[in-house]
């Protein structure tokens, strides 16, 4: 179970602890929190389908994007940037 946000709990997921982050896929995401991912040049947002509200966002480094708590500001996950998608 990974916790990224107090209203945002994935469950079924790889952990190791050798990572100092979690890795998830987005499309996981968007099937168990009914949520979108829009990716731009050097950031990304995840929004809510049903309440059309922001519920994360990261900026790209090291090519994966590193999400942000919006409520914290802290970073909570990262995912891989598929660069053969243009």
């Amino acid at each position: 179970m990974v916790k990224l946000d107090p209203d945002i709990v994935l469950k079924h997921v790889f952990h190791t602890r050798f990572l100092k982050c979690n890795l998830i896929s987005t499309q996981k995401l968007a099937i168990h929190e009914n949520c979108i991912a829009s990716y731009g040049p050097n950031f990304c947002i995840i929004q809510d389908l049903t309440l059309k509200m922001q519920i994360g966002a990261g900026d790209l480094g090291n090519g994966v994007y590193y999400l942000k708590n919006i409520h914290g500001g802290s970073i909570f996950i990262a995912v891989k940037k598929d660069d053969s998608v243009r």
